[in-house]
């Protein structure tokens, strides 16, 4: 009788054990998930007859000259992300964040950007390049520079273009060490027919990494 007790008694002590390492497990992962850059994004490129191209962050792109752009930016948790369309002849588009406030509210939502149109590449030939930055810390002088290039007038603002590469430059080489990065492959790759872009988000590449991201995609434009 002793020993059977004693029998149940381990038995409900492994179960225990058992239940505490699958929270313990659970905890883990979820504290790694909240703490790691993690965040969806996609860009399409659609020509004027209507084929659409996905813009792989693994891949340099050749662009025809009459497409049109579409971004799509989804943070999965408090991810600082930071996207810059860096054209010829110090010309910038800021992808995101487009407001100098967005970081100040709740901006873990999905981002279609533009909202409702497309970037057009008419008449802008030559070598683009879209810069990636994403981080678990704010990026406080890179802010400023944003929210000053915003406001500025025209003639202005090719000298901003240059203090934002400047900074991101160095943002770049002070994480340098830093690696573990994950992109999850795109559903569907290359070429392919639609006449709408609207499920962008179904094109989406999952990107992971360790307190800081960075990628730069070079687009030649013809």
């Amino acid at each position: 009788m002793t020993n059977r007790l004693a029998e149940e008694y381990d038995n409900i002590d492994m179960k225990l054990e058992k239940k505490q390492l699958i929270i313990l497990v659970f905890l883990f992962t979820l504290s790694v998930t909240f703490s790691n850059v993690h965040f969806n994004w996609a860009a399409i490129a659609v020509d004027n007859h209507n084929n659409k191209q996905v813009i792989e962050l693994k891949k340099n792109i050749s662009l025809s000259s009459n497409a049109t752009l579409q971004f799509y930016i989804e943070p999965v948790n408090k991810t600082y992300i930071y996207a810059f369309w860096f054209q010829p002849n110090n010309k910038m588009q800021v992808i995101f964040p487009q407001n100098s406030n967005t970081f100040d509210k709740n901006y873990i939502q999905a981002y279609k950007i533009p909202k409702f149109d497309s970037y057009y590449l008419d008449n802008q030939q030559g070598k683009h390049s879209i810069q990636l930055l994403a981080s678990m810390e704010r990026f406080e002088a890179l802010d400023k520079l944003i929210k000053k290039y915003n406001k500025s007038s025209k003639n202005k603002k090719s000298k901003l273009v240059k203090d934002i590469q400047n900074i991101i430059k160095k943002i770049k080489r002070k994480n340098s060490g830093l690696a573990s990065i994950g992109e999850k492959p795109i559903p569907i790759a290359g070429v392919f027919r639609t006449r709408s872009i609207s499920n962008i988000n179904q094109y989406a590449t999952e990107v992971t990494a360790e307190n800081f991201y960075s990628k730069k995609i070079t687009l030649e434009i013809k």
